[in-house]
């Protein structure tokens, strides 16, 4: 029985432990929101980074028209419009409720948390690259054309 328990105390002080750090992590992340920097003339984006505690510039464009939408909740449903840029923060999960055949890019980011993301898309709607998001990582989608591409950020 001792070590029954003592296996509990453990599990228990793991889960404590994770959930104190993705705290201070959606904190930190709702502390420093994106913001756009100067690059030679040019105006790009640049996302928290919260391993190097600064901003890292982004190859995405500032200076087109893009509009920068932050989303609340940790189960989100979006309807994906072009020249949007959806901001989430950790999410438990994302439903891609359509999606507009646009010209103009979207971007949406997020991070799955301790449990994986459960992630849900159009049947009609094309994604290349992860489809399926696993604990503990940051993940861009972007999305031109009605179609879709998602990496996770090293």
């Amino acid at each position: 029985m001792t070590a029954v328990v003592a296996e509990v105390v453990v599990k228990a002080d793991t889960a404590s432990t994770n959930a104190d750090q993705q705290a201070a992590r959606a904190k930190s992340l709702a502390d420093h929101p994106p913001k756009i920097v100067d690059v030679g003339g040019l105006k790009y984006w640049a996302f928290w980074d919260d391993a190097t505690k600064g901003y890292v510039t982004s190859e995405y464009r500032a200076d087109d028209g893009t509009i920068v939408q932050q989303v609340d909740g940790s189960a989100v449903s979006l309807d994906v419009r072009g020249g949007t840029m959806y901001v989430c923060g950790e999410l438990t999960s994302l439903n891609i409720a359509s999606v507009e055949n646009s010209t103009k890019p979207s971007i949406i980011r997020f991070t799955s948390g301790a449990t994986a993301t459960q992630f849900s898309f159009p049947e009609d709607f094309n994604i290349t690259g992860w489809s399926k998001p696993e604990e503990n990582k940051s993940y861009t989608i972007c999305i031109l054309f009605g179609a879709g591409n998602m990496t996770y950020d090293e």
